[in-house]
């Protein structure tokens, strides 16, 4: 849950499942900065930005991949910056839909989040049962 705008831009050229992935994959990210420091503000660029920015062997590659696809004539440097907005978009995606609330502010022309420590355990989105039932069937064709 956001306090503030909780307007969220759709994320185009991918299909549900890299969408779900990402998704989940980026919740992760979240769940792993509020346990590790809970009263800090931070951005995508922290989660996978910065240190974080190589996207090979994650879901996020994909989004990546997609404007340098569909942008042949542009930079490689062009892509990574429409992926990494594009990212943003699916964060707060993200964190509208999370059960934990956040408060938000915009800095120097980037949105920044804080979990304020309050839960709502009665919400899951769509997109986290799909990921999570992508999961399930991986792993019993794996037989595991």
């Amino acid at each position: 849950m956001l306090n503030g705008n909780k307007r969220c831009f759709k994320v185009n050229g991918l299909s549900p499942l890299e969408r779900d992935l990402i998704y989940a994959y980026l919740q992760g990210a979240v769940y792993r900065r509020c346990n590790q420091e809970p009263n800090d503000w931070f951005a995508a660029k922290h989660l996978v930005g910065e240190q974080n920015h190589q996207w090979e062997g994650t879901p996020l590659i994909v989004v990546y991949e997609h404007y340098r696809a569909t942008n042949p004539n542009k930079s490689k440097r062009y892509a990574e910056k429409q992926a990494a907005k594009a990212i943003g978009h699916m964060l707060k995606r993200v964190i509208v839909d999370d059960k934990r609330t956040f408060d938000t502010s915009i800095r120097a022309r980037v949105r920044h989040y804080k979990w304020t420590g309050a839960e709502d355990n009665t919400k899951t989105p769509n997109w986290q049962r799909s990921a999570a039932k992508w999961y399930q069937d991986l792993r019993m064709m794996a037989g595991c």
